[in-house]
């Protein structure tokens, strides 16, 4: 993919999957941000640690390491789950000050507009893994 490498505990199936919508996702981010994005180059497996810790808090499907430009996400989740936390990231990467709230509710179902030419339905946006 252009944009973006996965590591190994991604199911090959599921980045296959993903691969168009998600060229066209970095396509409109960057759209949305005015500007080329130096984009973190791997998506990296949250550990089973990582996973644990996210779920005590309410979350577990993303992180974002901005220090590090490092993303990591629950490589076990489906498809389109995984394709939209990668954006949900990403986002935080593009937009530092957003807070989980404006991009789950503003910036990423524009995203995914300009991206499929759909609206995404809201249940979507809170990231929660199916």
């Amino acid at each position: 993919m252009k944009f973006v490498a996965f590591d190994r505990a991604f199911s090959r199936r599921k980045i296959d999957a993903i691969a168009e919508p998600l060229a066209a996702c970095y396509v409109a981010m960057e759209e949305l941000a005015g500007r080329r994005v130096r984009w973190p180059a791997t998506i990296e497996a949250m550990t089973d640690a990582e996973v644990r810790e996210g779920r005590a808090r309410g979350k577990g499907h993303g992180l974002y390491y901005p220090g590090a430009r490092r993303i990591k996400v629950d490589a076990r989740m489906s498809a389109r789950d995984i394709l939209l936390n990668v954006v949900h990231e990403n986002l935080h990467h593009a937009f530092p000050r957003a807070t989980d709230e404006e991009i789950n509710f503003d910036l990423l179902p524009r995203v995914w507009r300009a991206a499929t030419g759909r609206p995404m339905p809201r249940r979507w946006a809170t990231g929660t893994p199916r």
